[in-house]
């Protein structure tokens, strides 16, 4: 992913086989309470034990990388605007979800053009000229106005069971207010990249 597709999304990257390994893997996962919003798992486990699902096909992608976070996000609550760049590791790249379950209804990622590295620092930016439409205003009505009016719309990415979808960490970026659809809950593995050059994750 180089700086001028910071975002995208790729269908069929996981084939049936490997995401039943995933949904195996996910079933066994001991759940872990996001410390932010208790209606949503982060439940961090080692990368070893989905490696060779996905480590060569990322590494075609963006070249050698190390894994600061593997987790299984678990969602019964949208997350609102954050960024995902301040883990404590030097060098942050790249953000991977793979939806595992998505429910009967569609529901989105929102990805946004503005970057932060601390969400502490979404106030602070300038309000966007390129103001949100009334259609992505609706999927983001979870999201406080004010941080609405500092963002414009990068792309919406449809959740599809084996997709990738990828964004750079300091990207701004949401998830669409999916219970307003009927979706009581969806479930993905996230991984957080770096090229820190040591290998970072750990069962957290």
């Amino acid at each position: 992913m180089d700086s001028v597709q910071k975002a995208f999304i790729m269908e069929n990257f996981l084939n049936e086989q490997e995401l039943t390994k995933l949904d195996n893997i996910s079933a066994v996962v001991p759940k872990q309470v996001n410390y932010h919003k208790t209606e949503i798992y982060t439940s961090g486990f080692e990368y070893n034990l989905i490696k060779s699902i996905v480590h060569e096909k990322l590494k075609n992608m963006f070249g050698d990388f190390n894994v600061r976070d593997c987790m299984i996000l678990e969602q019964m609550a949208p997350w609102s605007i954050h960024t995902d760049y301040d883990k404590g590791d030097m060098e942050p790249t790249v953000a991977c979800l793979m939806p595992i379950e998505i429910g009967t209804q569609d529901s989105y990622t929102v990805v946004f053009n503005e970057e932060a590295k601390a969400n502490k620092e979404i106030l602070e930016l300038p309000d966007s000229k390129n103001k949100l439409d009334e259609q992505t205003l609706a999927m983001l009505d979870h999201c406080p106005v004010k941080e609405l009016q500092k963002v414009s719309l990068l792309d919406a990415y449809k959740w599809k069971r084996g997709s990738l979808i990828c964004w750079s960490r300091k990207l701004l970026h949401a998830s669409h207010n999916f219970k307003k659809s009927n979706v009581d809950k969806r479930k993905a593995l996230v991984l957080f990249l770096n090229k820190d050059w040591k290998e970072t994750w750990k069962k957290k």
